[in-house]
């Protein structure tokens, strides 16, 4: 098997199996889907699962909802948030915040592990490095809505043609990923039909 594409080919056998449409992996977290794509990409959590129960790993690994690679054979991970997302809960400069996992760092500790998890995952059927996702795969956090603050930020580096991203998932970039990017529910279906 070709190293180069040896990703892509297991990729196209594990989506005859864990595949879902994007709409579906939507769903995932909250039962609520709010993107109408019908792509399809590999759903993680049930990817996950099969591994728990059949290399008898003790509890279930928590991942991102889906892994995607695109026409072009780029990578992505991607992770689908309903409801209101909010970043500014962590914000050193902001006079509220206890620097403790509230609520919402809980959630962004949460997106975290996820990518971790799943990029093990992702690595051991593979067998590539770490090394190799950092170069190659980026990271998608699709919202269903943003907080005011959030929003502003985000249409003001929309309007700068920047990607946002948000400094709560900065940390992810090159760390895990090539590129870290914040999207809206028309940003995704825009790029992803």
């Amino acid at each position: 098997m070709d190293s180069s594409n040896s990703h892509q080919q297991i990729y196209d056998v594990l989506l005859e199996d864990y595949g879902d449409s994007m709409s579906n992996l939507s769903a995932a977290d909250h039962g609520v889907k709010f993107i109408s794509s019908q792509s399809k990409a590999i759903d993680l959590d049930s990817y996950a699962e099969f591994c728990q129960i059949n290399f008898n790993c003790s509890g279930n690994p928590s991942t991102c909802d889906a892994w995607y690679i695109d026409s072009s054979k780029n990578c992505h991970l991607i992770e689908f948030k309903s409801g209101q997302f909010n970043f500014n809960t962590l914000d050193k400069n902001c006079p509220n915040c206890n620097h403790s996992f509230s609520e919402q760092g809980k959630r962004n500790k949460e997106i975290f592990i996820k990518c971790a998890e799943s990029l093990l995952i992702i690595s051991e059927i593979t067998n590539k490095p770490l090394d190799f996702f950092r170069n190659n795969m980026k990271f998608i956090l699709v919202v269903e809505k943003m907080s005011p603050l959030v929003d502003m930020h985000y249409h003001a580096a929309k309007r700068a043609k920047m990607p946002f991203i948000p400094q709560e998932i900065s940390r992810l970039h090159k760390m895990y990923f090539k590129d870290v990017e914040l999207w809206t529910k028309s940003d995704f279906e825009a790029v992803i039909s």
